[in-house]
Parts: C-alpha cells; structure tokens; sequence
C-alpha cells in the first residue's frame, strides 16, 4: 500500500496505541517528525482512546471525466486559453512582478508552514507590498495545510491576519483536489473583516474564485464575474490574470529544472558549452546561422527526477489548453514524457471531444524544422506547435517569436572553458557527437596508429572494395527474390558459386580458407604446441556440403582438416523463431571427439577447441545456438569460420580485439535479408498486386501484372541464378566513392574508396551505408545522380532496395521522397522491363499515411504533364490509385475541371470501374443502337405514345410524362459521365456530353403541369420537341442520339462485301505513309530497307482482304476514332516486314500467286468483330509499343488485341530463306456484347 501511495505522494495516517503518524508517501522509516502521542493532545484529555488500528488514506481517484459545478467554477474559453497560450510565447520572467508573492512547496511534502518571515517579523503597514499571494502546493495537501495560509492571508474570527493579501491563488490543483477544497473553503469561517480574494486554479485552467459573502461576511462565496475576469485578463487591478500565472509557473518549473534544492546551478554535466555545427543542409530557415551556442543532452538530464517531474508538469498544463486536439510527438526525446503526462490529463465531461487534429511537441526548437515539416503532411492536421525549450540561437534577434516554450532556457555555467565546432549534428537526429556522423564507424579497418597497420587494412579477409571487385569478379551478386532455407533475399550472394570459381583459379577465397584451417588445426602454429581446435562442425547444407566436399577430395587440402573428425550437423526440422536441435547421434558423435581430444596421448597437442563452419552468417541464430550445444558437450573453445557475414555486427571498434581472436570472417557485407516469408516486405507488395487483378480489365495490363508475379516470385538461389533475378547494368564510367574516413588527430583525412562496377554493386553498398550509419538520404542522394547519369535502372535498383530492406526504419518523410522518386522514374522508363516491373510493385507498399499525400502530388505534377509510357507505369499508377479510394472512400478522386490531353489520357487508362464502358452501355440503353433500334427503346417509345394520341387521358399522359422525364435525367447523368473533359471521345469531331446534357434539361424545364386543363395536347406538344431534340425527324439529321450513332458506332450489313470494312482506314494510311515512315526514322526504329530505299517516297503499302465474301449477319460494332486509329497502327507494322507475302491462310494456287505486305480477314464470333492482320515478321518476339493511346481506347470497351509470330509456309521474296509470320487479333466488341457486359 506504501508503494501505491508513493506513485503520486498521497497521504496517510495510522493510529494504534494511543499514536498516530502520518505523512505523504513514500515514508522515510528514519523519520520522526510526523509522529505524534495523542495523550499530549488536549483534544484527547479526560477520554479513553479507541482501542486498535484505524488507518486514514487519502489517495487520488482514477483520472475519470470531470464536470466541474457550474455555479461555482469557470471554464476556460478559446479566447481565454488562446491568452495564456500567447503569454507561453512570451520571452521568459526574469523576476517575478513586485505585486506578487510567490511561494512554491511543489517540492516539499507539507505545505502547512507559513513564510517565517511573516511569523517572526512585523506585520506590514498596508497590503501595498504584497497584494497578490500565490502558492503552488504540494502534490498531497490537507486542510491543516491550507488552514494555516488563510490564517495568515485573511484570519480567523478570533484573529486577524498576519500578512492580508488582496488575492490568494492556490494554483494547479489536481480537478478532484480543486472541487474538493472549493466545498471546504466555502465552510471555512473566517475574519469578518477581511478581504480577501480566494482563487483556485486547477491543472486544466478552471478556475474558482471565492469572495467575501454579502450576507456572511465571515464567509467566502463564488464570485463567478471575478473567475471569468482573472482568465480573461479583463481586471487590472486584480494585480494577476491566467495568463500571467502561467509564465509565474513556468518560471518556477524552469528553476526546479536548472537549479537545485539550494538555488545552485545543475546539470552542468550534461550541457556542452561552445558553438556546434547544427545544421550543413540548404533548407535551414534564412535567419538561422548553422550553429548553436550550447547544447541540452535532455535524454540524460531528464533522469533526474525533480527535472522530470518538471518537465511533465509544465507540459501538463500546456496540453490542458488544447482539450480538442491531440498532443503529436515529433522527437523521440520527449516520447516518454508525452505519454506520461498525457495519462496525467483529466477529460472534460462536458469539454470539446479530442478531434483529429494535433498539437506538435517538440523538445528544443532550434530550426522549427523538425516539427514544421509535420505541418506539410495531409494526414495530421497539425494546428498548432509547441516546444518544452525554445534555444536562444533560433533567433538570435527574438529566440521566442512566435514559438511556444514551456521552459525557460537557463543554462548552468561551463565548468571548463568552451570549445568550438568540436561537437556536430549527426544528420536527421537531434543527437550531436564529436565531428558529427563521422563519429560513426563502419567497423571495418584497424586504425594506423594501431599495431602499425595501415587505415585499409581490414579486420576481415577482405576489405570493402576487395569485396565487391570479387562479387563483381565471380559474377556473385545479383538482386532478385531469393529463397535459401527458410529466408528471403533480395540483395543476395551465390555462394556455392562463388566457392567453386574460387577453386577453379585457387582465388583469395580458398587461399583465405586454407591459411585459417591450418592456423586453427596445425598445433605448430601455436606458441604451447597445442592446435587451436581439433574437431570442425557444420550445419549440413548444399554450400557447406560443396565445401568439405572439396577438401577431402583434394590429398593436400584434406591433411587440413583435423584428426578428430568433421561432423554434418541436421536441424530436427527448419526453425525459425524455435532454437535449433541437433540429432542426438550427432551429438554424441561430437561429444565423443571432444572427450578423445581432451584425453589424447598420441602426441597430436589438441585442445577441447571446435571449428564451426558455414558458408554465410545471416544474423547470427544458428552460430550462438550451435555453441552453446558444442560447449554443453564439453568444448572449452570454440571458434567460428564463415565466408560471408551479413549480421551486421560488431558497430564498435573495441570489441574488435576480442572479437577477431575467436570470429574469423572472409568478407563481411551488412546488407540484410528480406526475412522469414511472413515478414518479407517483396512477398506482401507480390500479394497487394495480385490482389487488385479483379479490378482491372485491360487485357495487357492483367497480362503484364500475371508477369510481375511470375518474374518476382521467390526462386532458390542455387538452383535458379542463372534464370532469374536482373541483370546489373555496368556504368558508362567508373564510380569511385568513399566506404570509411579515418580522421587523424591534426584533423586530416584518410578515405577508403569503392568502386562499383554496375547498378546492383551501388545499389548493395547504398543499403551497408543505410545500415552502418545514419545516412539514409545518401543513398536517395546517389539515386537521383544515377538516375540522370546512367538512366533509370540504376536509381530504381538502389531506391527499391532501400524501400524493401528497410521500409520500417524511414520515416515519413524519408518514404515519401523514395516512393515519389520511384514513381517518377516509372514514368519516365520507356520500356517494360524487370526493373520497372520491381518498382510497380515496390508502390503496393506505400502505406495509408502517405497514400493520399502521394496520389495529390502525382496528380498535379505528374497526371497532367507526364504521359504514361509503359503498362508498368500504368499499373503503378493504378495501385495508388485504388490505395487512395480506400484510404480516403469520402474524398472521391476527380479528374481536373480543366484538364490538359495528357491528363484525360492519363485518366482513361487509370479507370479502373469501367466507367467508360458503362456509361456508354446506358446511353445506348436508351437511346438504341441506330435509327430502327431506336423505335423499340423505352423513351423513343414513350415519346411515340404521346405524340401518336395513343394516351386519352389526362392521368395517363401524366403518368407518361413522368416516365420520360426520369428516363431524361438518367441520359442526363449519363452524359454527364461522359463528359469529354474526362474521356477522350473523338479527336476530329468533339462529341459535347455537357452540352447536349443542357439541351436536354432545358427541355425539362418546359415540361407540361399536370394541372392544365389542355394537358393531353400540351404533352403532345412537348414530346414532339423532345423526340426532335434526342432522336431528330426527317428533316433533322444531327440530333443528339444520331451524333453518337455515327461517331462511336458501326453497322455492318448482312450481304455487304467484307472487304468494304476498311474503306475507311485503308486511305487514311495511305495518305499518312510518307508521315508515319518520317516518324519512325525520327525515333529511330527499326524499318525494313525497302520504306527507306524509296527517294520519291512514292512507294504505298498492298492490303487486302484476304475474304472475297459478303457478312452472313447484321451487327453494330463500336468503332469510335481511337478504334479506328488502332487499326491503322496495325497495317502501318508492315513497315518492319522485310518482304510481301501471299495468302497467309489458303493453299490454293490462286492465292498463292497475290502477294501482299498485309493480308487481313474478319469473321463475327462470340459477341465480337474479329480482325486478323498478317505481314511478314524478321524476328522471333512482336510486342506492341507500350503506352499506345489506341491499345488502350479498344480495351477500355472491353476489346482486345494480341500478336503471335509463327513460321511462315511462303519463301522471303528476297533471299528465298523461310520468313516468319506476324499475326495480330483485334477483337471489337459487337453491341448485344456491350450491353450485356454491364
């Protein structure tokens, strides 16, 4: 019970045999003072005290909402706590004001005692010296305590005050205590003379203000005039507001924070005096000169718990004034104490409810930078900041304009004189250290001054740039999606390769394997005569099997390995968060060798030491475990020999001594894995995409998306590496960049330098810089170079590295620039390739916070300028695109209200609800297909009725009229949805959606009241004019349903010759030739000579139709400009034929004798027109251009398009060898398909 009441200093008091002790928790068990005999009490004379124990606990209820009385009490009001909230951005009191007096016992546990010098010195002549008494209580007061201060302050009945005050203020009272105190006060009977001002001031500034009552004299009563007039600041003469109580509080919790108990600076041990360099970036403020005069460690001076304690009050007080918004942590060195005094905070019963908005808590504002970037982000409304320390070089000029500080920034005195520019900012963090980031090592070199060894000098077998000329070297490094074991690999090495090259040409690997077996199993190389270790052990594995597979094979190597035996240890199952078990034979194998050793009198000088060998040491697992086994089987030593570590430690050169003696490594390379299948980040972003294949009905792009999931997919690395995986792209020039910087102590420089031969090697050494150090941004730095160098593969590999690998780590922000630099980059790829297929899927990972934030940027600055080249782009796009309408189901996306082409470009192909096709099913629901099939369309019907007097009367034209205005309004809305702003409808001859919709609805304006006496005949009337405006007469062609008819329709005749199909795109290509072949030579594509060779340019692609015959039925097909501009693109791909062809599906002699550079044939089948185009082909693949407009324009309705090449059964007209044969289908959608498909 002693520990629960010591949370929060509440008190207690014990009786038992006639004693009584109490005090505030926790106790001092040395302490006497607050016991008492009740026999030297009078109030106990001449009575029998109660026999055993009674306690009296005085304890604080749980911080339930609080409804503070009305009659008596005073709420804030947003004016009132916008005061206050100015009064914190004031510059900090010096002193405080001479009219008041302020005592502080937050420190102290009784609070009963008066200022001595109002006991022991004479009282004052007037109340002019202290008008205003404010005292701040401890945690747990009493009403003795109190009663003592109104005893001096206003008096008793019997006596009158020691020292009157016009106004006493109780100030930060708990609200239980507040409420508590404001029912004792009230019965408290006091001098009748006096005149006194009594407020109490809870935590959360609601304030009560007891006066002296009119009737009672001698009581004090609730003065709620005077309450509203000390928060609003409204009474001068009161000599206090709220707003100045606060800076008072501050001040006093910011000399609790800088000095101790006897008014002496502290913390001098923790605050490091002299100039640091803070910020080395542009975008620090204009006034800011890059550094500051003394830094604040607060992680460490915040262990002190009278600094706590402070910090947390005055932030306590700050967010009780924000009771509608959220407090947001911005830094982690205040995280603790957000939460900390954020469950300290009592709600309000009848408060405002906490909104989404926050109030952003930094800890020193320096360059505000770090908490106004949260003002940017679209998912935190950020209204308001606040800062427990504003430091002066923030502003030299004014260091708290504008900012909000809860404490006063009062350093102690430097003990030692100061140094300058010895300690800097370590980027991205509010962590300063000697020479800044450069104080982080890379744990890779012995130092010069060190055992004579030279800074490149590595700790390992290899050093950095060593390591990545052998990957480059052994072709071992490759990025893709890697399975060894149970882990995914992005970033991965072949190690089995590897090995094995290394034998082929005794490489540094196997020499280095060699020298450290004969140097821990050759007893001559120990001064004792005594080998190292005399039993090696390794997890069984392909690699490790490679390996001692190798040495044993080989008479010289195998007289390396040790007498004692080599033992292959299997796991009892694969583990990955379960501990490893060996087989219990095995164990006992090994258990035997090592008791052998130990008893040993062949003269072999071993020692109970064990080897363990493995290929590669992903993060150290199974090397802790496996000796932890080998010593519990009585090994006193043992030693590990790895070729590739990946743990990613030691980080700190000291251990490194200890460490090497018994840890021996051939390359180190701190890039890490993907993790377990359950957390690999590539797994998830594979599922998000495959999860949106419902959602998108481009063929293409639901072919393309089948392709990421079959590239990235996760393969074994052995058996798989030459298949999967991508390809590194050397550089045009070689790179050189700095891996380690030794700093000597004159200040000079010793740099190691890399030099990465290709995009994965870069990509590889940006993720160990991420790892090893504090420098995120360098490797996105090195993309946005590489990418504007070398093309976009490079910059993707590294930013979808650093994306995958350690997607949790980055910060909003940091996400934000990668995920936006990834997606600009996609957009500018000119082909679909692995890598842009990677970054597609690296964008399912933005997450929720940032979605929004990404979508509004790309579409202002992306959607609108950048045309969507690739189906990879397109598909990315789509992926934040569905992510946003989840995230934000109330904001739906629109596209701009003056959109450029590019964007309604953009647009058609990120529709992903087949709005188009849709809108396009109902507008022919109702207005037919064409002229006759209009007659039979609900409206047109309708229509007919009235205007034909087939309704008689009045109820029933009503009835008809109401039918064909809903049936209007629904045309209206539907061409509204195709509104040309948003879909690309026709190029030549505009079709005006918006237009024709307010035709329509002006028509609906007219139509005829149902109270009209001469209804039938005004209906008449006004349907005549509808039906002209919508479906035209015989002398009105262009109405509104014949303008779609024509331009987005086409009616195939039953008996009508096939071939007449391309009357209309057979000239149009004709008439462009000379343009399209001037086109491709412009963006130099491959042409067949026989275009390029014609000088006059008069040369013409043959096309014919491959069926002399007539259509069998009667069709519509759609067949609107972008249609009709697809197939145009399709003959124009005779231009790469190398030759003419005959007949590519008949055999008859007459055929064969025509030849053609495209042949085409039609046929209607399952609901669709079929077209097959065919040219000779000079390759094996055909894929169309990626980004085609007209592609997209036919899937959008729900057509289709494919090509295949096969082998051709005519001879090349030119060299006589066989060619090859380029089918492409075109599947149009026939109308009865496109109403059904809604």
């Amino acid at each position: 019970m002693g520990r629960v009441l010591g949370i929060d200093r509440d008190f207690a008091r014990i009786y038992t045999n006639h004693e009584w002790a109490g005090s505030t928790h926790p106790w001092d068990p040395k302490s006497t003072s607050n016991f008492r005999t009740s026999r030297d009490s009078r109030k106990f004379t001449g009575k029998r005290p109660a026999p055993g124990t009674f306690y009296a606990i005085s304890i604080q209820p749980e911080r339930s909402p609080v409804q503070y009385p009305e009659n008596d009490w005073i709420i804030a009001s947003d004016s009132a706590r916008g005061k206050i909230i100015a009064a914190l951005a004031e510059p900090p009191l010096q002193e405080y004001p001479a009219q008041i007096a302020f005592y502080d016992r937050r420190r102290q546990g009784d609070a009963s005692a008066v200022p001595e010098e109002w006991v022991t010195g004479p009282p004052p002549e007037d109340d002019s010296q202290t008008p205003v008494v404010i005292l701040r209580p401890p945690r747990s007061v009493t009403k003795r305590d109190f009663g003592a201060w109104l005893q001096a302050v206003a008096g008793l009945p019997s006596a009158p005050a020691r020292r009157a005050a016009g106004a006493f203020i109780i100030a930060e009272l708990t609200p239980f205590q507040a409420m508590t105190y404001s029912d004792f006060f009230q019965r408290v009977r006091l001098n009748a003379q006096h005149t006194l001002q009594l407020f109490l001031v809870a935590e959360d500034w609601a304030v009560c203000c007891l006066s002296r009552d009119t009737t009672k004299p001698y009581r004090l009563a609730p003065n709620l005039a005077m309450a509203q007039s000390f928060l609003d600041g409204a009474d001068h003469t009161l000599g206090c507001t709220a707003a100045l109580l606060a800076r008072i509080l501050r001040r006093a919790d910011s000399r609790i924070f800088w000095l101790d108990k006897a008014g002496q600076p502290k913390l001098s041990d923790v605050f490091v005096h002299g100039r640091i360099s803070w910020s080395e970036t542009n975008e620090r403020p204009r006034d800011f000169p890059g550094s500051i005069d003394g830094y604040l460690d607060l992680t460490q001076a915040l262990v002190d718990p009278d600094c706590y304690r402070a910090c947390r009050r005055a932030l306590r007080r700050c967010l009780a004034l924000f009771p509608a918004l959220e407090p947001l942590t911005t830094d982690v060195l205040v995280e603790s104490l957000i939460d900390d005094a954020g469950r300290g905070l009592y709600p309000h019963g009848g408060g405002p409810r906490r909104s989404k908005n926050r109030v952003a808590v930094g800890s020193v504002c320096v360059t505000s930078s770090t908490v106004h970037r949260f003002r940017t982000r679209p998912d935190l409304a950020v209204e308001r900041e606040v800062y427990l320390f504003v430091h002066p070089s923030s502003n030299p000029t004014d260091p708290h304009a504008g900012h909000i500080a809860l404490m006063d920034w009062t350093p102690p005195p430097a003990a030692l004189p100061a140094v300058d520019d010895l300690y800097r900012r370590i980027p991205g963090t509010p962590f300063i250290g000697e020479h800044g980031e450069r104080a982080i090592s890379l744990t890779r070199f012995w130092p010069k001054d060190q055992n004579g060894k030279e800074f490149d000098t590595s700790y390992y077998g290899r050093n950095p740039n060593q390591t990545y000329a052998d990957f480059q070297r052994l072709g071992a490094l490759k990025l893709g999606h890697w399975t060894y074991g149970t882990k995914h690999d992005l970033l991965t090495i072949n190690l089995g390769r590897a090995f094995e090259l290394s034998c082929l040409d005794h490489g540094p690997m196997i020499e280095w394997l060699e020298r450290q077996l004969n140097l821990l199993f050759d007893p001559s190389n120990s001064i004792d005569g005594k080998a190292r270790a005399c039993v090696l052990v390794y997890p069984s594995h392909t690699v490790t099997d490679q390996i001692i597979a190798h040495f044993k094979a080989d008479d010289r190597r195998s007289r390396l390995l040790p007498w004692a035996g080599v033992f292959p240890v299997k796991f009892l199952g694969p583990k990955t968060v379960s501990p490893f078990r060996a087989s219990p034979l095995v164990c006992k194998r090994m258990s035997d060798a090592i008791r052998s050793a130990l008893s040993d009198d062949n003269g072999n000088g071993a020692q109970a030491g064990v080897v363990i060998l493995d290929d590669g040491s992903l993060s150290g697992k199974i090397l802790r475990e496996m000796t932890q086994l080998l010593q519990s089987l009585g090994a006193n030593t043992v030693h590990t020999l790895i070729l590739l570590d990946r743990s990613g430690l030691p980080i700190h050169d000291g251990v490194m001594k200890r460490v090497l003696a018994r840890h021996h490594r051939f390359w180190r390379w701190d890039v890490p894995t993907l993790g377990h299948e359950r957390s690999c980040t590539l797994c998830a972003a594979i599922g998000r995409t495959a999860a949106m294949f419902g959602r998108i009905y481009s063929p293409s792009a639901r072919t393309r998306l089948r392709e990421w999931s079959a590239v990235w997919k996760p393969v074994p690395v052995n058996t798989e590496w030459d298949k999967a995986g991508l390809t590194s792209q050397p550089f045009k020039e070689p790179i050189r960049k700095r891996f380690g910087i030794f700093r000597q102590g004159d200040g000079s420089e010793t740099c190691h330098y890399v030099t990465p031969g290709n995009s994965t090697s870069f990509a590889a050494m940006a993720a160990e810089i991420t790892r090893q150090t504090t420098r995120s941004d360098w490797a996105f730095r090195k993309a946005e170079q590489l990418g504007a160098a070398e093309g976009p593969q490079a910059a993707i590999e590294i930013l979808c590295s650093q994306l995958l690998l350690y997607l949790d780590e980055l910060s909003y922000w940091e996400r934000r620039d990668r995920f936006w630099a990834l997606l600009s980059l996609l957009l500018r790829s000119e082909d679909d390739t692995p890598a842009t297929a990677l970054a597609g899927i690296s964008l399912a990972l933005v997450a929720d916070d940032l979605v929004v934030d990404i979508w509004d940027n790309c579409k202002a600055e992306l959607l609108r300028q950048e045309r969507l080249q690739t189906t990879d782009a397109r598909l990315g796009l789509t992926i934040l695109k569905l992510a946003r309408e989840r995230v934000a189901p109330g904001r739906p996306d629109r596209i701009s209200e003056q959109p450029t082409e590019v964007e309604r470009y953009n647009y058609m192909l990120l529709d992903t609800e087949r709005g188009f096709q849709k809108a396009l099913s109902t507008l022919f629901e109702l207005i037919g297909a064409s002229g006759a099939a209009a007659h039979v369309s609900s409206l047109r019907r309708y229509l007919r009725d009235l205007m034909d007097a087939s309704v008689t009367s009045a109820s029933d034209a009503n009835q008809h009229i109401r039918s064909i205005c809903m049936l209007l309004q629904r045309l209206v809305d539907t061409l509204g949805e195709l509104d040309a702003g948003k879909y690309l409808l026709d190029s030549r001859s505009p079709l005006d959606p918006a237009h024709d919709a307010d035709a329509i609805v002006n028509q609906l304006a007219y139509r005829p009241s149902p109270s009209k006496s001469d209804n039938i005949t005004t209906a008449s009337d006004w349907a005549l004019g509808v039906s002209c405006l919508v479906f035209g007469d015989a002398t009105q062609h262009e109405c509104i349903a014949e303008k779609y008819w024509s331009r987005l329709l086409v009616r195939i005749d039953e008996g009508r010759p096939i071939d007449r199909f391309m009357d209309a795109s057979r000239p149009r290509l004709l008439a462009e030739w000379p343009c399209i072949v001037a086109e491709k030579q412009r963006r130099q594509e491959r042409i067949a000579p026989r275009w390029t060779t014609d000088e006059e340019g008069s040369r013409r692609p043959d096309i014919r139709c491959a069926d002399s015959g007539d259509w069998e039925t009667s069709q519509t097909v759609y067949c609107d400009f972008l249609v009709e501009q697809c197939i145009v693109e399709i003959l124009s791909n005779c231009m790469h034929a190398p030759a003419t062809i005959s007949h590519p599906w008949s055999t008859e002699a007459r055929w064969l004798e025509q030849r053609a550079d495209v042949w085409w044939m039609a046929r209607i089948r399952y609901g669709y027109l079929i077209l097959w185009f065919a040219n000779a082909c000079s390759t094996e693949e055909v894929s169309f251009k990626r980004g085609s407009l007209a592609i997209a324009g036919v899937e959008r309705v729900g057509g289709r398009i494919k090509v295949r090449v096969r082998k051709a059964r005519m001879q090349n007209e030119r060299d006589g060898q066989p060619s090859r044969l380029a089918v492409t289908t075109l599947m149009l959608p026939t109308l009865s398909r496109f109403l059904r498909a809604k």
